[in-house]
């Protein structure tokens, strides 16, 4: 069995719901509207491009050089992924200004807390599979079966220290996903 992380948190939520939406590929009807995943894969794409101009050097690019690209790339984004009769309306101006305040206030943060830190940014959006640089992680089961854990790391950071390398992941929320230390704790 080969599953993501967050397919198995789903799947230990509710087993009939990831069977329905993982195996069946049923989904509910939706509005046609910016989704929590839509909004995610925006922020993920807008943070990578911005932030791989710069590689290890993001924390040292003045912020006002960051805000004029983070403009750029994101108008270059919404030009891409919508039509320009929806482009032209007055509710997609208001969404799209909200999206470029929220992707600039992820890249100020992470530009804030890089200057603060010695980590450094040195891979976006790294795939963790059998195909991929990095090989998932396989654990046997008591009854003998293996599940390999396969995703996708939004970023690596490192830290050089002492002669020592730190690697630090980073996945992105946009969701709701409250922390709970029970679940820490559980191994969720």
């Amino acid at each position: 069995m080969i599953i993501s992380p967050t397919a198995a948190e789903n799947y230990y939520k509710c087993a009939f719901g990831y069977l329905i939406r993982n195996l069946f590929k049923i989904y509910p009807l939706e509005k046609a509207s910016l989704t929590q995943r839509e909004a995610g894969d925006y922020l993920h794409t807008v943070a990578q491009k911005v932030m791989e101009q710069y590689g290890e050097d993001y924390y040292k690019a003045p912020w006002e050089e960051i805000e004029d690209r983070t403009k750029t790339v994101v108008d270059e984004y919404l030009s891409a992924s919508y039509p320009q009769q929806v482009r032209k309306t007055a509710r997609f101006a208001s969404l799209s200004s909200d999206m470029q305040q929220n992707a600039l206030q992820l890249l100020r943060y992470i530009h804030t807390e890089q200057n603060a830190s010695l980590f450094r940014s040195v891979a976006f959006e790294k795939s963790i599979g059998f195909d991929s640089d990095i090989k998932p992680v396989t654990v046997t089961l008591d009854d003998g079966s293996r599940v390999s854990i396969i995703g996708v790391c939004d970023r690596i950071d490192r830290m050089e220290k002492d002669g020592r390398s730190f690697i630090r992941i980073v996945d992105y929320k946009t969701g709701s996903k409250n922390f709970s230390l029970d679940d820490v704790y559980n191994g969720i």
